[in-house]
């Protein structure tokens, strides 16, 4: 990354690591302008609101893409139900690569389907031409914009200074 500008790089290493030159997290900036944080893990961490002496520590969940996610409850009426994704997530996923999880909030349900899936909405029934009234949940995901091509195998980083792109 030397040389190139509006380009820099933050590491994290322990006294092995620095000796051998490699980081054990790094934060920087790549030639193409994208800021990337890199880590072994990547949690959160927030007081226990009951145990003053205790922390609660999540994780990330993480995957080979770079995905966002919505997620929500609908209502099913005589069958039929429609999520109409926000703004904000259409602006940030392409079209393609978009997957729905349904979860029927009624015993009765004979099940749900997508039957159009695509920006700005998605268009739900329910299975054997049912025509139930009941509330869904829903999530859907989809590959951030400009994301689509990232590659999940990268040659190996032997030095914290070097990208990996």
């Amino acid at each position: 990354m030397h040389g190139a500008a509006d380009n820099g790089v933050i590491t994290v290493t322990d006294a092995a690591g620095a000796a051998a030159g490699v980081a054990k997290a790094r934060m920087f900036v790549d030639f193409n302008g994208n800021g990337t944080i890199e880590a072994s893990v990547k949690n959160f961490r927030v007081p226990h609101p009951n145990q003053p002496d205790t922390d609660i520590v999540y994780a990330c969940v993480e995957g080979p893409e770079a995905a966002a996610y919505v997620r929500g409850t609908a209502h099913l009426a005589n069958g039929q139900g429609i999520i109409s994704l926000p703004e904000h997530f259409a602006s940030v996923v392409g079209q393609d690569g978009l997957t729905v999880q349904l979860t029927p909030l009624s015993s009765d349900s004979l099940g749900l389907a997508v039957v159009e899936k695509g920006i700005p909405q998605i268009r739900i029934r329910e299975l054997h031409a049912g025509t139930g009234n009941y509330d869904f949940d829903w999530e859907v995901e989809g590959v951030r914009k400009d994301h689509e091509n990232d590659q999940v195998l990268r040659p190996h980083v032997e030095t914290a200074l070097v990208d990996n792109r």
